[in-house]
């Protein structure tokens, strides 16, 4: 298994740097140890969902702070909501981006073919290494559609609420998601008519694991049918 530090001589193209430039001080027993930054969170490369954000510090920000530890920090309020959805057992956290632009704010920046094409050697490396990944699960539609760029040179179209938009890496099927911060999912508890908090986050759980391919209204009902079923005694329905 390689490190960020393995991937040193790739270039980057002046916007967007490999996070191994020495300029960056970045901590390099931790380059040698991760490829991504997020495997700090979940590093399990043996298990089944690929979960995937938008990217990680600007590098302007990096160099301002005189350096950064290569892993992500767990006080961020969406890391850890990450932690109360999935487990460290689970899977892999990426970015969609592993090179680093400017700043992690505003319009994308356009990347040179061969950083580009750099970037996504990265990510096709680590889905390989996932023997048993079933689902990449990108959080949000901005990680959604940098993904996509990674791997089309497009930014994607922005996904439906219904969650019906994937497209396929090595065979897998990499789709969208609500982001799993509060935002996130209370957006889709109203959007759908989710009983209950807990209910919306219980179903993004299972549906990121690939427990459920039912979309959200389709769960919804099933929930309900399940509910009024359970109170008459009588439960004819399994949520799959």
């Amino acid at each position: 298994m390689k490190s960020a530090w393995d991937f040193r001589d790739l270039k980057g193209d002046g916007i967007w740097r490999n996070p191994c430039e020495p300029e960056l001080n970045i901590n390099i027993p931790g380059l040698k140890s991760r490829l991504h930054p997020s495997e700090s969170i979940m590093g399990n490369y043996n298990g089944k969902v690929l979960v995937v954000g938008q990217d990680w510090f600007g590098w302007e920000r990096i160099i301002k702070k005189g350096g950064a530890p290569w892993e992500q920090d767990l006080t961020l309020p969406t890391n850890k909501v990450v932690t109360n959805v999935f487990k460290p057992s689970d899977g892999v956290m990426i970015n969609a981006l592993w090179f680093l632009r400017p700043q992690t704010t505003g319009t994308l920046p356009k990347m040179s073919s061969d950083a580009r094409d750099a970037n996504r050697d990265i990510l096709e490396y680590t889905i390989r290494q996932m023997s048993n990944v079933e689902r990449i699960v990108c959080l949000g539609q901005k990680s959604y559609r940098f993904l996509h760029y990674t791997m089309f040179g497009k930014l994607g179209s922005v996904p439906t609420k219904r969650l019906r938009d994937s497209f396929k890496i090595k065979g897998v099927d990499a789709v969208y998601f609500p982001h799993v911060g509060n935002f996130g999912i209370n957006n889709m508890r109203k959007a759908h008519n989710f009983p209950s908090y807990q209910d919306t986050k219980d179903y993004i759980i299972k549906y990121a694991k690939g427990e459920t391919d039912l979309y959200p209204d389709e769960y919804v009902k099933k929930l309900s049918e399940n509910r009024v079923s359970i109170l008459t005694g009588f439960n004819p329905f399994y949520i799959k």
